[in-house]
């Protein structure tokens, strides 16, 4: 419990929950996953599968009884965490795992009643094994950032970038001389899949980013058509 006062950061151990003991390597996560007012627990374990404890008591009692989730498991070394990631009112999941890197689950379900599906259209970038992500908007501007711990003892910070519209690199939805200087300025500095709105500047998609890019944007502004 979090017993602090001014600047002093004191936690109170309060007791041991003896009655989950799982496949080791125990990974918990905490959310109101059926949106009664109360937050639930779900694990992850070693052998790569999920327990799900759904609070039956209050917020101010717990009592975590173990439930059916929609099955969700990875190789090895599950490590779930809960962020409403399509901003749709319930939560989605985003599981680490041992050599799978971080898969998310998007919630199908409802606030009430959460199922959780594989969703495979974003690509989140592998660094090693043993992810332990955690989730969330760092910067007040919408887009999802994640940092993910690895067996390795580093951290890695990943922001989620949107490309709907190739070549506009400043996000204005439009085309012109200040996205071809943010293309060479970020070529020049190595840096391009760092910046946001910086994957629009794989012109060709060859997952390089060179002067050929450069020459591609200029070419579709001088002709008008990079739409």
């Amino acid at each position: 419990e979090n017993v602090s006062a001014g600047n002093e950061i004191i936690f109170n151990f309060i007791e041991k929950i003896g009655d989950i003991d799982l496949s080791g390597n125990a990974v918990p996560s905490l959310a109101d996953l059926d949106n009664d007012g109360d937050i639930d627990l779900l694990i992850g374990q070693l052998n790569g599968s999920l327990a799900y404890y759904e609070n039956t008591g209050s917020s101010n009692d717990y009592n975590f009884q173990e439930t059916n989730l929609t099955e969700v498991e990875t190789g090895m070394n599950s490590a779930p965490e809960f962020y409403d990631y399509d901003d749709d009112g319930d939560y989605d999941m985003f599981l680490g795992s041992a050599d799978e890197n971080i898969l998310i689950y998007k919630n199908i379900g409802n606030a009430v009643n959460p199922q959780f599906q594989l969703e495979t259209e974003t690509e989140i970038p592998f660094l090693g094994v043993n992810t332990k992500p955690a989730v969330g908007n760092l910067f007040s501007n919408d887009i999802t950032d994640i940092i993910t711990g690895l067996s390795t003892g580093g951290f890695f910070h990943f922001q989620e970038s949107f490309c709907s519209l190739p070549g506009d690199l400043n996000g204005d939805s439009g085309w012109n001389v200040l996205d071809i200087v943010t293309l060479a300025n970020c070529i020049l500095n190595n840096n391009c899949p760092g910046i946001q709105y910086g994957c629009a500047g794989d012109l060709n998609n060859d997952s390089v980013y060179n002067v050929l890019d450069i020459v591609t944007l200029a070419n579709c502004i001088l002709a008008q058509n990079c739409g």
